[in-house]
C-alpha cells in the first residue's frame, strides 16, 4: 500500500495536518484540500486512493462534496466529523460512503479504517469507475459472483457492482448464515463499532441498497427477506466452495 495517496480535506490546517501527519506514519501519502474546488482538482489531477472528508467545511458542505465524488469516481470516501447527528449518518449511507469516523477518533483505529477502505477498493490509485478484479476468495450464488476480499459483487447481466465497507458486512453476514434471521440490533453491531447510535433506520437504508444493487423486490424477495418484528433474513445458500476465478 505504499503507492497509496489519500486526499485529506478539512478546512482546519490543524486538524489537516494532524491527520496527514497519522496517515503518513503508516505508509501512506496525503495530499491537502481545503475546499470543494481544491478537491475538483486533486480529482482531476491526481490518481487517488482515498477521500478523507470533513462534512463542515467553510464554504460548500462536505455532503455536497461526497455526493459529487461519488458520481464522477470509486474512490472509497471517509467521512471524518466532529457532528454525530444520526441524519448526517443515514445521509452519508445513502450517498455511498464508505466509513464515517467521529471526532475525537483514536489514531490507529482511524488509519485502519482508511487502510481496510482502500484494500477493498480494487481500482486502488484510480479514479474512475472500477474495473472488475481477479477474484481471489468468492463464492456464488444465484447469477452473483460475491468476492469476500474485495467486497464486489459481478453478474454477466449487471456487471461489476463495488459495495461500501457496511453494505460488505452485512452482505458478508447474510451469505455466511444464509436462514439466519438477523435483528437490526445484530447488523448494527456487525457495520457499527463506537460510531453508530442504537437507531433502525441506518440498517433499513443498507439493506435497502444492498437489495437495489441485487435486483431484488422487496415485496417478491428472492434474497433479502423482511422478517416483520424481527428483522432480515438471506433466502438462499450459497456455493460451499471459494472459487478462484
Amino acid at each position: 500500500m505504499s503507492d497509496a495517496v489519500v486526499l485529506v480535506v478539512d478546512d482546519d490546517p490543524d486538524i489537516r495536518s494532524t491527520v496527514c501527519a497519522i496517515l503518513e506514519r503508516d505508509g501512506l501519502s496525503v495530499i491537502e484540500a481545503a475546499t470543494g474546488t481544491d478537491v475538483d482538482d486533486a480529482l482531476s489531477r491526481r490518481a487517488l486512493s482515498a477521500v478523507v472528508l470533513d462534512l463542515r467545511l467553510n464554504g460548500e458542505d462536505g455532503m455536497e462534496i461526497a455526493k459529487r465524488i461519488r458520481s464522477r469516481s470509486g474512490v472509497p470516501i471517509v467521512i471524518l466529523s466532529a457532528n454525530d447527528d444520526v441524519i448526517d449518518k443515514v445521509v452519508c449511507l445513502e450517498i455511498g460512503v464508505d466509513d464515517y469516523v467521529t471526532k475525537p477518533f483514536h489514531a490507529r483505529e482511524f488509519s485502519a479504517r482508511v487502510r481496510n477502505a482502500i484494500r477493498r477498493n480494487p481500482q486502488q490509485g484510480r479514479n474512475d469507475p472500477p474495473v472488475p478484479p481477479a477474484p481471489s476468495n468468492a463464492i456464488t450464488f444465484g447469477d452473483w459472483r460475491y468476492d469476500l476480499e474485495f467486497g464486489t459483487l459481478h453478474s454477466q447481466e449487471t456487471g461489476e457492482v463495488i459495495l461500501t465497507t457496511y453494505e460488505h458486512k452485512i452482505l458478508r453476514a447474510f451469505v455466511e448464515q444464509p436462514r439466519k434471521v438477523f435483528s437490526r440490533d445484530a447488523l448494527l453491531d456487525l457495520t457499527a463499532g463506537r460510531d453508530w447510535s442504537p437507531f433502525d433506520r441506518s440498517i433499513d437504508v443498507l439493506v435497502a441498497k444492498l437489495r437495489k444493487k441485487l435486483g431484488d423486490d422487496m415485496k417478491q424477495p428472492r434474497y433479502i427477506k423482511t422478517i416483520r418484528g424481527e428483522g432480515y433474513s438471506w433466502l438462499v445458500n450459497v456455493s460451499t466452495a471459494r472459487l478462484d476465478l
